[in-house]
């Protein structure tokens, strides 16, 4: 895994590397060429014509050459990858007799600056880059299979076994909680039975609130009254009174 990771990073630096070559060097061989035929618009003697013709074939292919370069070294980092993964999953190697597989193996480079440089690497083509990983994907896929399906069936027993215990723990869980609320029940007193005898004594009613009658009036200081006379019998007549019939 590890191999991988720095396998991209190094792709993205050596593509990033080759993009910025590309923007800088292309506006280069453009403005070469504008100024060239620029010159060539006003009549000039032979020689001078064949000297800016040369210079112009100079600067446009060291510019195209160090875009080349830059390029190669991409292809040099997917080489030694896949080249080092076919090695190792026993995969037979690009055959180096097809042409379409791999860059030309000798590379002459004449900068501006006048130096010189000779590309003699071995590099796999675009086609061969894709024909590689081609390759290596269809070997690993097919050493996976066998371990692909004992992963399948080892996963699916898994997933029974998990399933089947929780079921049987979701089944102890529900038969305790059952044991638990029965023998609440069973501990629970019953209240005491109400005795015939005993009458209950009558709900209290609440006081009745305190009368708003006026106080009385304080009594009177007056003298108290004389006492009343006797009455006065009726004069005697000297006849005894009759006496009554019984009935």
């Amino acid at each position: 895994m590890l191999k991988w990771i720095r396998y991209k990073v190094a792709v993205s630096r050596t593509v990033a590397a080759a993009t910025a070559k590309e923007d800088e060097n292309i506006p280069k061989i453009r403005a070469e060429e504008k100024d060239y035929y620029e010159f060539r618009s006003v009549p000039r003697d032979a020689g001078e014509l064949g000297g800016r013709e040369s210079r112009k074939g100079r600067t446009i292919n060291a510019l195209n050459a160090e875009i080349k370069k830059a390029t190669r070294d991409v292809a040099q980092v997917h080489t030694n990858y896949l080249i080092n993964e076919m090695k190792k999953l026993g995969i037979l190697l690009p055959d180096k007799n097809t042409r379409e597989l791999w860059l030309s193996s000798r590379e002459d480079y004449l900068f501006i600056d006048g130096s010189r440089d000779i590309d003699e690497r071995e590099l796999l083509s675009n086609v061969g880059i894709s024909s590689a990983r081609a390759a290596i994907r269809k070997e690993r896929k097919e050493r996976f299979e066998p371990f692909k399906d004992r992963a399948g069936v080892i996963f699916g027993f898994a997933g029974f076994i998990i399933a089947a215990g929780s079921l049987i723990f979701a089944g102890l869980t529900l038969s305790l909680r059952m044991l638990e609320v029965k023998a609440s029940h069973s501990n629970a007193q019953p209240p005491p039975p109400m005795s015939a005898s005993v009458a209950c004594p009558p709900p209290a009613l609440p006081a009745a609130p305190a009368s708003s009658a006026p106080p009385a009036a304080p009594a009177s200081s007056a003298p108290p009254a004389p006492p009343a006379a006797p009455a006065s019998s009726p004069p005697s007549t000297g006849v005894p009174p009759l006496p009554l019939k019984p009935q």
